[in-house]
């Protein structure tokens, strides 16, 4: 650092030679990946030159590090910028809590869900033509096993539709409501048409008798697909007031939930 601070701004040639010179020695670490890769460029072709070897690897190095940036870009947009090990190893649990033992996270039983009742600005990331599985995990993070009620007012209508399969008979001018839990896993994912808007994730509504063994095809009767609007968020919301199992925040700050 001194010969670049002094010696090159005077010299032309030993001030910059004197940077090459007393510059850090290659760590091991670099040195045995850099080696791993000349050694994959040599066994896929036993006869390439030395030369010829290093441009190899030097491109296939770089090619790697651009992969990595473009990875991390891509978690960047779908807001998922840590992963849970990183909490384990700040000794925090995943509510952001300091715990003792960081490699012993236990839930306990006063430990609530939190709920953001809006559509949050990573959800609003430009989705490909196939989906973006990296999305499809965080909203699924999100909205995975919450709970809320399908008023179904099609029962017992007068005129002559049928009634749903295991939906109790409600009264006259009665709502009957039924509970959907979201799929912990999956989303569903509808492509834009034309005239459509561009393609978005929804949220998978399971009914009573979905299996999770099955493909969603299979389980066609036993589903519906609820797209994440204020409707949604409002039936999520209206059924967890009493905030035992999970705290809905609605989007400003508030909380929904009784006890708060």
């Amino acid at each position: 650092m001194w010969h670049a601070y002094y010696s090159v701004p005077v010299t032309s040639v030993l001030g910059r030679l004197a940077c090459f010179v007393l510059s850090k020695i290659l760590g091991c670490g670099s040195a045995e990946r850099n080696w791993k890769v000349n050694k994959r460029m040599k066994k896929r072709s036993p006869n390439l030159a030395n030369e010829k070897a290093k441009k190899q690897t030097l491109i296939y190095c770089r090619y790697q590090s651009l992969r990595s940036e473009h990875k991390k870009k891509q978690l960047s947009s779908a807001g998922k910028l840590w992963e849970d090990e990183d909490f384990l190893h700040c000794k925090m649990d995943q509510y952001g809590r300091v715990t003792e033992n960081p490699m012993a996270v236990e839930e306990k039983e006063d430990d609530v869900r939190v709920f953001r009742a809006w559509a949050e600005q990573w959800e609003s990331t430009t989705i490909a033509k196939n989906g973006c599985a990296v999305l499809e995990a965080r909203l699924a993070n999100k909205y995975g096993g919450l709970k809320w009620w399908d008023i179904d007012e099609a029962n017992d209508d007068e005129e002559g539709g049928t009634a749903r399969k295991g939906a109790r008979k409600k009264k006259k001018n009665e709502p009957v409501k039924s509970i959907r839990t979201a799929h912990p896993t999956k989303m569903y994912f509808h492509p834009g048409g034309k005239g459509e808007g561009k393609n978005r994730y929804a949220v998978i509504g399971m009914m009573e008798g979905f299996d999770m063994a099955k493909s969603l095809k299979e389980n066609d009767e036993f589903y519906d697909v609820w797209d994440r609007n204020e409707d949604f968020f409002g039936q999520v919301v209206e059924y967890y007031e009493d905030g035992k199992e999970v705290k809905c925040y609605e989007e400003g700050g508030e909380c929904s939930s009784d006890e708060d």
